[in-house]
């Protein structure tokens, strides 16, 4: 915007004013969107109405966004590395469930890109090579610190519930999982397995409730609001101790270092009953900013000694993880000097060696003699900042990559492709390439995804 002499960049049209409007009429804590954003299927929206906004033509439905709609899917290429001893030790925390007994708390601390998620993703696969169990993933969330909102996810994901989907093929998901369960606890004997029926079916409109479905002149209807945040915890509660009763239970807490307060106050209840039952409480988390270990349910644990607790640091790798971590990826022997120079350069975290290795090998800046690599410039300067070798990296992609990148990154982390070429169709390059076609966009995101971009 501007002449030859002064100009600057802005974004300017109907998105952005439109944009400006819903951001101005959200709430503190509430994010809101139009139709076209609305059918993004990795997020759920709730229609919050149509608004007429200030210098925009006609009444604009407008969403509501809720939670994410389903478990995000994990991706490691590669041995886990440097991370044997712990992975051995959440085994062995874990093998009660072995014996359908209870396991206790197990807490993981790590920075960013240490592999906290890495760690979570092996434990999982090797129990579940041994039993059958039930994984819950409940991750915590950095923007949508809602109440209870690591646990509407993972119900959502229980229920089979879809923003794509219909209200009745969604009640129909809701009623089929809820009766199987129901019905599985008929088979079990004891006092326990009725008690839990009995509060399962008086809790069945709470549940549904919490994934959107409303029963009519139910027990939810009937609740005040104090009433329904007790009935919350009770129903999520009473549901893992059905399943755990059925079979060993796990429950990831993912990120607990942004768990609502509410979601807090859920675990505190769940901690009374994880003696009774088999199962394990997984909770992954950073560090304060001292270095510290976040007070993460820290006084319900110090009051309950009878709860066993297991507690991991995740640190930098050792310099021989960090060898082997490159040769691995680079697949053949490394020079001293370049181990040299990759500890420097990433502190030994896993992730930003992963990028550094990226970055090294697109720039070109890799040669190898006798099958071991080395960097062609010994005394080459990199920036200490994971944001710079991204930025870097990002440069290397070809012109209409790069363009797909930076649309991607405005509408957010995850997206649909119609929505990402709404964006694309004033690009040049890409409208040259093949017109308004998705199958070229697809093509061009994979580039970013294979390079974790």
């Amino acid at each position: 915007v501007g002449g030859e002499e002064r100009c600057q960049y802005a974004m300017v049209g109907n998105r952005v004013n439109l944009a400006a409007r819903l951001m101005a009429s959200a709430r503190w804590g509430e994010v809101l969107v139009d139709g076209e954003i609305s059918k993004n299927r990795h997020f759920i929206f709730q229609h919050h109405g149509d608004i007429q906004y200030k210098g925009i033509e006609g009444n604009i439905p407008t969403y509501r966004l809720e939670t994410r709609s389903g478990e995000q899917a994990q991706a490691y290429s590669g041995p886990l590395i440097g991370r044997d001893a712990e992975l051995n030790k959440l085994l062995d925390f874990a093998s009660p469930l072995f014996l359908k007994r209870p396991a206790g708390v197990a807490f993981v601390f790590g920075e960013a890109g240490i592999g906290k998620s890495r760690l979570s993703y092996e434990t999982r696969k090797e129990i579940a090579e041994k039993q059958d169990v039930m994984w819950a993933y409940c991750p915590a969330d950095q923007i949508l610190r809602k109440p209870f909102n690591p646990f509407t996810y993972f119900l959502r994901n229980y229920f089979g519930q879809s923003s794509e989907e219909q209200a009745s093929r969604n009640l129909e998901r809701f009623e089929s999982r809820y009766q199987n369960l129901y019905e599985r606890l008929a088979n079990v004997p004891g006092i326990d397995a009725q008690g839990l029926r009995d509060e399962l079916a008086r809790t069945k409109s709470v549940l549904g409730a919490l994934v959107g479905i409303v029963y009519l002149d139910s027990v939810w209807e009937q609740l005040d609001a104090r009433g329904r945040y007790q009935n919350t915890i009770q129903a999520v509660v009473n549901l893992f101790c059905c399943e755990a009763l059925l079979q060993p239970l796990v429950i990831e807490l993912e990120d607990a270092h942004w768990i609502d307060e509410n979601s807090q106050e859920l675990v505190v209840e769940f901690l009374r009953q994880i003696t009774r039952f088999p199962m394990l409480l997984l909770v992954t988390s950073r560090f304060n900013d001292d270095g510290s270990h976040p007070p993460i349910f820290e006084i319900s644990l110090s009051r309950a000694a009878h709860i066993p607790k297991l507690e991991i640091d995740l640190n930098a790798l050792q310099s021989n993880f960090v060898r082997q971590f490159a040769e691995n990826r680079l697949n053949g022997k490394i020079t001293s000097e370049f181990l040299d120079l990759l500890l420097r350069s990433t502190n030994s975290n896993p992730f930003y060696l992963e990028q550094l290795l990226e970055y090294f090998e697109e720039q070109q800046l890799l040669s190898n003699h006798n099958q071991v690599w080395t960097v062609k410039d010994p005394n080459i300067q990199l920036s200490n900042s994971i944001n710079a070798i991204l930025t870097a990296r990002i440069d290397r992609l070809s012109a209409l990559a790069k363009e797909t990148v930076k649309a991607a990154a405005v509408i957010g982390r995850e997206f649909e492709i119609p929505v990402l070429a709404e964006l694309m169709l004033h690009h040049e390059e890409y409208l040259r390439q093949n017109g308004n076609s998705l199958h070229l966009l697809h093509e061009q995101v994979q580039v970013g995804e294979k390079g974790q971009i």
